[in-house]
C-alpha cells in the first residue's frame, strides 16, 4: 500500500482499503496484487497445520458528486459479486456517471 493509502476494519471479516487518486483499472491491479499475496502466503492455523486462505475482493472508485453511503454500496456488491462468481476473485464496479 502506498503511504496515501488506509486499511480500516469495516467489520466482521471485512476490511476497507481507501486507495487515494485511483481509476477503477487501478483499483483492479491493487485488489488482484493482494489477492494473490494472500493466496500465496503460507497460513498456519494452531491445530490444524498449513490452511489455504483465499479473499475476495469488491471496489469501486469514488464517483462525481457520490456520497460515502452510495459508493460503498457499490463496492460492497462488487464483493459479493466476486463471492458468487466463483470465490477468490476481485470484481470492481462500473464506475458511477455524474449526476
Amino acid at each position: 500500500m502506498r503511504e496515501t493509502d488506509r486499511v480500516v476494519r469495516y467489520g466482521g471479516e471485512e476490511f476497507l482499503i481507501l486507495l487515494v487518486d485511483c481509476p477503477p483499472e487501478a483499483v483492479l491491479l491493487a485488489a488482484e496484487r493482494l489477492r494473490v499475496a494472500i493466496a500465496r502466503h503460507g497460513w498456519e492455523v494452531l491445530g490444524r497445520g498449513p490452511t489455504a486462505v483465499t479473499a475476495d475482493r469488491g471496489g469501486a472508485s469514488l464517483g462525481p458528486d457520490e456520497d460515502a453511503a452510495s459508493w460503498l454500496a457499490r463496492a460492497d456488491e462488487a464483493m459479493y459479486a466476486a463471492k458468487r462468481s466463483g470465490r477468490n476473485r476481485c470484481v470492481v464496479a462500473k464506475a458511477r456517471s455524474a449526476a
